[in-house]
């Protein structure tokens, strides 16, 4: 799917994502299949998080339906901002991407 195929752009070319990129990247909701649209919206939320653009990922985990990631990622937004040491922010793309890529190669390995 291109969606993902963009998303691995902006990883492996290191290209910022903006608001409009982000939008642009968002599958609109004529895509048929609701679960995909959701772990595409959490793809880009986790490349929004790894460039510590937190008020993107924020929306675009709410889109997708996962509050408890937004809430999560709200409270390490916070203590980065305020300084407090300790909190490990997860910039990492693992989830969602690395799982994607992983079921895509069984699939067409």
């Amino acid at each position: 799917m291109q969606y993902w195929e963009a998303l691995k752009l902006c990883i492996e070319q290191h290209v910022m994502v903006s608001e409009d990129l982000v939008e642009k990247l968002t599958p609109g909701k004529e895509l048929s299949d609701n679960e995909e649209r959701n772990r595409i919206l959490e793809g880009i939320a986790e490349v929004c998080m790894q460039q510590r653009q937190y008020h993107l990922a924020t929306k675009k985990y709410t889109q997708a339906g996962n509050r408890v990631k937004v809430s999560v990622q709200c409270e390490q937004d916070a203590a980065m901002r305020d300084g407090v040491h300790g909190m490990r922010p997860r910039y990492r793309c693992s989830c969602v991407l690395e799982r994607h890529w992983r079921r895509k190669s069984h699939v067409s390995g």
